[in-house]
């Protein structure tokens, strides 16, 4: 019996038990001859397995299909249609178990392949790509949002949150610029202070960062601005003692 022919008898005796929605007797079946096919014959392999992922899509086993597939691509000419066909099957239903990022990894991966260029598949792995990028987008906005609302309240940073749904980026980017401009100071006033070579010198910036904390309305960047007071106090006292 010829490859081909084989595989449709295959899939003829695979659509009876499916149509009676007897998946356990047919994932067996297949799994029966492939176990008997030596492992050189990757063409059989491969088109085996395309029945047995069909099979678990058929008996609603989204993991499972995608385990399949995954196993079934490897055995695929890399670039080839059928690895192609392969990605698209996995990135369906990876967006289907809501793995959206890791579809449009999938896809991205796809498209950029010189190969895809004039593949039949090319439009619909487009569409779905967009579908992909708009669903991670939209979680990732939703992330930033509430992460974003997090660090404010942990940092106690004086800035208003953006309305529920309305894009966050631009107010992360002030609210990052104003977090490292703060850290900045602080760490030229230490290395200042550190650096000093006379007692007048380290006073004076001691002096600067006193006055900063009295000013200071956000309890992190205080705390930040005493933990340096503290660092440059002890040098000062040190230097009293004329041990520097």
């Amino acid at each position: 019996m010829t490859h081909a022919k084989d595989i449709r008898v295959l899939r003829s005796s695979v659509d009876k038990l499916l149509n009676k929605h007897r998946w356990a007797e047919a994932r067996a079946l297949v799994k029966r001859r492939l176990s008997s096919l030596p492992d050189s014959d990757r063409r059989a392999k491969g088109a085996m397995l395309e029945v047995l992922s069909w099979i678990e899509m058929q008996a609603n086993r989204p993991v499972a299909a995608l385990k399949v597939l995954f196993e079934c691509r490897s055995l695929r000419s890399r670039g080839s249609p059928k690895a192609l066909d392969d990605t698209l099957l996995i990135s369906r239903l990876l967006m289907t178990t809501g793995e959206w990022s890791a579809a449009y990894a999938e896809l991205a991966n796809l498209l950029g392949r010189a190969d895809a260029a004039g593949w039949d598949g090319l439009l619909t792995a487009l569409d779905l790509c967009v579908e992909a990028e708009e669903k991670c987008s939209a979680k990732m906005q939703a992330t930033l949002s509430s992460m974003f609302a997090a660090a404010v309240r942990s940092y106690g940073l004086p800035i208003g949150l953006p309305l529920k749904g309305v894009d966050c980026k631009d107010a992360i980017r002030g609210a990052h610029k104003m977090f490292s401009e703060a850290l900045r100071v602080q760490s030229d006033l230490l290395l200042q202070g550190l650096t000093a070579t006379t007692p007048a010198r380290l006073e004076e910036v001691v002096r600067q960062l006193e006055d900063q904390i009295a000013n200071e309305t956000v309890e992190f960047f205080r705390r930040g601005q005493q933990n340096v007071l503290d660092q440059l106090t002890g040098r000062r006292a040190y230097m009293a003692k004329g041990k520097e």
